[in-house]
């Protein structure tokens, strides 16, 4: 946690995110009797925006996991006290951690989004907590983690920033 929060790469994503959920949010494209920051349009552009958390696991795997190979430090972690599997936890928690850290900012950028002066005031129904919440916990947690975990397999069993890519 201590090595990606020193990364550039998570204000970034964060920044690439927040945009998207500004943009999405903005657009007012929702059915006709459907407000535009409802459940069913957070959700629906939730879930297809989770598709980029594949991107931002991507990243802080190759950051997080194969940064030990490229600077041949494995040897020496290995030899330490600390076991095999405490160690691949660790790395597996930092790098979910920030991909959640990474991703969430679309949420409030959705939220910011659906308060554009372009859109029709009477369709905002405006904040509820519990609907972002519920969202961030029903759709962005377990994408994230599904996403993270296939790729953290596949950089721990191949050790090559190719094959994580491909993933």
């Amino acid at each position: 946690i201590f090595y990606q929060r020193k990364q550039r790469a998570l204000l970034l994503l964060s920044l690439v995110f927040l945009l998207y959920g500004l943009l999405i949010g903005s657009q007012g494209f929702a059915p006709t009797n459907v407000n535009y920051d409802s459940v069913y349009q957070l959700t629906f552009y939730t879930g297809i925006m989770t598709l980029g958390a594949a991107f931002i696991a991507m990243f802080f795997t190759i950051s997080g996991l194969l940064r030990d190979k490229k600077h041949d430090m494995e040897s020496i972690i290995y030899s330490t006290s600390i076991s095999q599997s405490r160690y691949f936890l660790s790395r597996f928690t930092g790098v979910f951690i920030f991909s959640l850290l990474a991703f969430s900012p679309f949420l409030l950028g959705f939220y910011l989004g659906t308060y554009s002066p372009g859109l029709d005031a009477s369709r905002v129904s405006g904040f509820d907590f519990s609907v972002y919440a519920s969202t961030w916990l029903l759709f962005v947690v377990p994408n994230t983690f599904i996403c993270t975990a296939i790729i953290f397999t596949v950089g721990l069993l191949t050790k090559n920033n190719i094959a994580v890519y491909v993933s």
